[in-house]
């Protein structure tokens, strides 16, 4: 594998901040690689890893509650199973973004179950793991449903 053919890294760009309790990962495949592995570190020499995960086909990840959220400055890479690895891009681990409030009301009548008028979620409020490939996505999303119709069925009194 030739130096030009390693992965390229694509978000988050040197000096973005990023929500460290969910960040989003994206790289380009060059070189036809089949096997990604991501390393995720407080040093420039990567020589201290907060995430060294093989990721397989996929060109992202998103990593939930992992990484720190303090404003650090963080590194990462993502490489071969070849061993070439990209050239680091580096990060801020920062908080997420706080979100209005917004009021849910609930109405009942006596011939019909209460019901919220309105729920919101932030919109950069992640449910699971995901990546491009695999049925990862889909067994979170029906994971993440069942717990929001119990949550619903016990607040609503069925």
């Amino acid at each position: 594998m030739t130096a030009s053919s390693h992965p390229l890294p694509v978000s988050p760009r040197s000096g973005d901040a990023v929500h460290g309790g969910a960040a989003t990962f994206e790289w380009e495949s060059l070189g036809g690689s089949t096997n990604h592995h991501l390393q995720i570190s407080a040093s420039e020499r990567f020589d201290s890893l907060l995430v060294d995960t093989i990721v397989g086909q996929s060109t992202s990840l998103t990593l939930m509650g992992v990484l720190p959220q303090d404003g650090r400055k963080l590194y990462w890479r993502v490489g071969a199973r070849e061993g070439a690895w990209s050239e680091p891009a580096w990060f801020l681990a920062s908080e997420p973004r706080r979100a209005a409030a917004t009021a849910v009301s609930v109405t009942r009548s006596a011939s019909a179950p209460a019901r919220a008028a309105a729920v919101a979620l932030p919109a950069d409020a992640p449910l699971y793991l995901t990546g491009t490939t695999g049925n990862g996505e889909l067994i979170g999303a029906i994971v993440v449903l069942v717990v929001l119709v119990a949550f619903l069925l016990v607040f609503l009194g069925f």
